[in-house]
């Protein structure tokens, strides 16, 4: 999840001679980097091991369709590469994303673990937050909520649609072909696979499974890293919506196979979650209790909120009306304070359904700060530029300017100048004290 970033903005090297046209990115950038990798490997071990891990950068960053051989050719060079004496954060990266592609999922946990960790650990140095856009994606893949929670927001954040179409209306529908059809022309199958993910999501959302289905069908054509779990979790919701059960046990089944690796409250939270999609029976009840539990201990607010949701959907289904209000005025509550309209919309009309209007937001509420909008004007509060606000969070500088009216409006404001007071005043509010 998240976004990408081509080879041709990180590469360096002491002899560029090594390497001529291989800062070009994406897949024809591949091949000169192992190239580059290997002339280096009895020269430099260490800027070897860099021009490796450039190589993955490449082929996963602009990615074809059929990106799968691409990065095994990729992860089958590095395996020969020198070792580390003294490994740094990007050595354990190279380390885990070779076992991921040679070793498979369950095989990789481990060492991608490791290189997690060390990323957390190195402070936030230029050579790490390079590869931060790598990090976060592999961090959402193994369901580590500390590391991944801004990714995993940002496919339900409306201001990516420039990037990935997600809550908007027709025009967003249209952008997110649009903008599948020039991943394909241009063979960029990163793309294809976050947009039809972000489809799935907005489309589940409002409800609409009979479109989300193939939609998430076509993302989990491939294991893409950080997009490939969360979509076959919308693989399921729509599937068993739409009554196709082999499809559904399927994703589950697939499902379970990354969740039972890891281990984490997230991905357990979210397997509890598309069993009790799947089961719909009396079980459904104790699986979506601990659906909410275990995702409610993580940051990832709004699989909580979803959870809720569709736990108050099955408590109306079951004339529970007055639990099932409980659940979806959590759920409004917590969409509300994310700004996911879509999910927050659709807990309006099951609350209308149960035959309770759904609250009002009051003046006050309309000026709590969503938690994107809470982190960037703490960022702009310390001065810093859109685009050094977009390079630490991994958005556009256009989608800090975005957020940022959105702010300045509900602080009655108009100006950076006036950001630190008002913004100061609001905090204990817009953070819940």
């Amino acid at each position: 999840m998240g976004g990408s970033r081509k080879g041709n903005r990180s590469c360096q090297t002491k002899d560029p001679q090594l390497l001529t046209g291989a800062c070009e990115g994406g897949h024809t950038g591949r091949d000169p980097l192992l190239r580059a990798a290997r002339k280096l490997s009895s020269l430099d071990a260490r800027l070897a091991r860099d021009m490796y891990l450039e190589a993955f950068g490449a082929s996963l960053s602009a990615a074809s369709l059929g990106r799968g051989r691409e990065v095994l050719a990729v992860a089958e060079a590095a395996h020969s590469a020198p070792p580390a004496h003294r490994p740094r954060p990007v050595d354990h990266l190279l380390n885990g994303l070779t076992s991921r592609f040679r070793d498979g999922y369950q095989g990789s946990v481990v060492s991608l673990r490791v290189a997690l960790r060390s990323f957390g650990r190195d402070g936030g140095s230029a050579e790490s937050r390079r590869w931060h856009w790598l990090v976060c994606r592999i961090a959402a893949d193994l369901w580590e909520d500390e590391m991944a929670a801004a990714t995993v927001l940002s496919f339900y954040d409306e201001a990516l649609v420039e990037a990935f179409p997600v809550w908007g209306g027709a025009a967003a529908h249209t952008l997110v072909d649009v903008g599948g059809h020039e991943a394909t022309i241009g063979g960029q199958g990163r793309s294809i696979f976050a947009s039809e993910y972000s489809t799935a999501v907005r489309l589940n959302g409002r409800g609409q499974y009979e479109a989300a289905l193939p939609a998430a069908q076509r993302a989990c054509e491939d294991e893409y890293l950080g997009v490939y779990g969360g979509a076959l979790s919308e693989l399921v919701e729509a599937a068993t919506r739409m009554l196709q059960q082999p499809v559904a046990a399927d994703a589950l089944a697939r499902l379970r196979e990354r969740t039972q690796a890891t281990a984490t409250e997230w991905g357990l939270g979210i397997e509890a979650r598309a069993r009790a999609l799947v089961d719909d029976g009396p079980a459904a009840e104790s699986l979506y209790k601990e659906a909410i539990e275990r995702l409610g201990s993580t940051r990832i607010e709004v699989e909580l909120a979803r959870s809720q949701l569709l736990y108050g959907e099955w408590l109306r289904r079951e004339n529970r009306r007055i639990d099932a209000r409980a659940q979806l005025h959590a759920a409004l509550d917590l969409f509300d304070a994310l700004d996911v309209r879509a999910f927050a919309e659709r807990a309006q009309r099951e609350l209308l359904a149960t035959g309770e209007t759904a609250r009002k937001r009051s003046v006050d509420t309309n000026r709590e700060l969503t938690a994107q909008e809470e982190l960037i004007a703490q960022l702009a509060g310390q001065r810093l530029t859109n685009l050094e606000i977009a390079t630490q969070l991994f958005i556009s500088p256009r989608t800090v300017e975005w957020h940022l009216r959105k702010v300045f409006t509900k602080l009655d404001i108009s100006s950076r100048r006036q950001l630190r007071v008002a913004h100061s005043a609001l905090v204990p509010k817009a953070i819940g004290a």
